[in-house]
């Protein structure tokens, strides 16, 4: 349906109104749009970091021993060893 400006007059007027609003809306929005992408960036690279394989050696050649401490020894110096390990039986019970 064809409308026709000379019976509605007020949309030609409103047309002149609406276009820069809506114009500069959209401007807006993209701007806003590219300010938040260039905000947001991945971490960068480390391209002098050394590869995994030179870690990896030097981790090994310089690793070592802890320094000291009790670590998993035994509370007594000569603790005696168990020989006798106990018979483990199935739980009394249904369905064990």
């Amino acid at each position: 349906m064809v409308q026709n400006n000379k019976q509605y007059p007020s949309l030609h007027l409103m047309d002149r109104k609406v276009k820069p609003f809506i114009l500069s809306a959209l401007l807006l929005l993209l701007f806003l749009h590219l300010q938040l992408l260039s905000g947001v960036e991945a971490r960068p690279l480390e391209v002098r970091k050394l590869d995994s394989t030179t870690l990896r050696m030097w981790a090994m050649l310089h690793s070592g021993p802890s320094p000291g401490g009790k670590g998993h020894k035994s509370e007594t110096e000569d603790a005696p060893i168990p020989r006798e390990l106990k018979q483990s039986v199935p739980s009394p019970g249904v369905g064990h």
